[in-house]
């Protein structure tokens, strides 16, 4: 995430005249930015269908933690794709906005799984 910020700042570092050059940059910067979001939800996929497992084989309690900490996951996924929607719809306009927000939620969504999946780990060794 942190390239992305940098590349942010270069975006917008080029002079008046080089708006093709700006928006030419801007696409490969939200390319990127696009990657790594995908990569994030595609660990919180795979983390949600390691859960589905360990469901099916969960009874009573454990079970029913299990299904929260699953749903909690996917909670983050959707903030996950509501973020690439962002990225996607961003103009050289507003993209200095949408990749402080994008950046805050990347970072929030990925603490939040592992917090969970710690959470899904102390369950099942209990």
């Amino acid at each position: 995430m942190a390239s992305m910020l940098l590349l942010a700042l270069f975006l917008f570092s080029c002079g008046g005249g080089q708006r093709q050059v700006q928006e030419d940059r801007l696409q490969e910067v939200k390319e990127d930015t696009e990657l790594q979001l995908r990569q994030l939800k595609n660990e919180i996929d795979d983390r949600i269908e390691d859960l589905d497992g360990e469901i099916e084989e969960a009874e009573g309690e454990l079970e029913e933690e299990l299904k929260e900490i699953r749903e909690e996951l996917k909670v983050q996924r959707e903030s996950i794709a509501a973020e690439m929607e962002k990225v996607e719809a961003a103009t050289l306009e507003t993209w200095e906005e949408v990749i402080g927000e994008v950046t805050r939620a990347y970072e929030e969504s990925r603490g939040k799984t592992v917090e969970l999946m710690q959470q899904a780990a102390d369950k099942l060794q209990e």
